[in-house]
């Protein structure tokens, strides 16, 4: 299965939402399967932006969510802003690559251009 930017960004919005602790309530993605759902979740734990702990068992697929790292909660400050999020997307499009540190390099290059320079 391919990694998506874009569920991963809905993902962590979505967990950021919720009120805490709230770590029972399923969490799903308009358009996405639960399979996939749950393969972001597990993807956006080992990258550190979640914290929880896969609770599969054969009654079917399911992650338990502990809390949004600070981690997590500073790349969803960067990519939050949709135009900001989709202008960083096409030129990672262009470049042929979506690598996370690149990602996130360039959400903080994005915000630093909003802001101008500090007087």
């Amino acid at each position: 299965m391919k990694r998506d930017m874009d569920l991963i960004r809905h993902l962590l919005l979505a967990i950021e939402d919720r009120p805490w602790p709230d770590s029972e309530a399923l969490i799903t993605a308009s358009g996405y399967s639960q399979d996939q759902t749950f393969y972001h979740l597990r993807l956006a734990a080992d990258a550190g932006l979640i914290e929880g702990m896969d609770m599969s068992s054969a009654r079917g697929r399911h992650f338990k969510i502990r809390r949004m790292t600070w981690e997590g909660h500073e790349f969803i400050e960067l990519a939050r802003d949709d135009e900001r999020w989709q202008r960083v997307k096409a030129e990672l499009a262009k470049a042929g690559c979506f690598q996370f540190d690149i990602v996130t390099a360039l959400l903080v290059e994005a915000v630093k251009c909003e802001t101008g320079p500090m007087n």
